[in-house]
């Protein structure tokens, strides 16, 4: 069964193809996620300099926040309340729950990243970031991808994503 992926992938390029062949590249040499496939959405992308750039690029932001907290929700549900609390974590899918919270935040793309800079190798864009690219809006674009993993287990995207099945 083939399923898809979508990333909203940041990107400094002078033009949307030089923009492209960055993210092909990108994720040909990547062990992080592999994808049968990349796409690049050219209709669905877009250049700092249009106007609805920075509300999709923080809606990717606020669905990375969305998913993190799913995770640590998870993990609390789980009785992890502080960081003391995963000197008990035994090794299984909580501590994968764990680390697939901490790529979101230390910059690891995965199958769970709504957006993500590969301009700045990560999920985030801090306030220097964000006025590094307003300086400069010819320089960025927000490229739509479009990954296509192929599975045998059937079922949805969302079952990768679970590590209790």
């Amino acid at each position: 069964m083939k399923l898809e992926a979508t990333n909203d992938v940041l990107v400094l390029g002078p033009d949307f193809r030089a923009c492209e062949k960055h993210v092909h590249r990108f994720f040909s040499k990547t062990s992080l996620v592999r994808y049968e496939a990349v796409h690049v959405e050219e209709e669905d992308s877009l250049s700092a300099t249009d106007s609805l750039f920075w509300k999709r690029l923080d809606e990717g932001v606020a669905g990375n926040r969305k998913a993190l907290e799913e995770l640590l929700g998870e993990l609390n549900g789980y009785g992890f309340e502080t960081l003391e609390d995963l000197l008990r974590m035994e090794q299984g899918f909580q501590s994968k729950i764990l680390h697939t919270a901490t790529h979101l935040l230390d910059g690891f793309i995965g199958i769970d990243t709504c957006f993500y800079s590969l301009a700045h190798d990560s999920h985030w864009l801090t306030e220097a970031q964000r006025t590094e690219v307003k300086k400069s809006p010819n320089d960025y674009w927000l490229l739509h991808i479009r990954g296509v993993i192929t599975t045998s287990s059937g079922g949805t995207l969302s079952n990768l994503r679970s590590f209790e099945n």
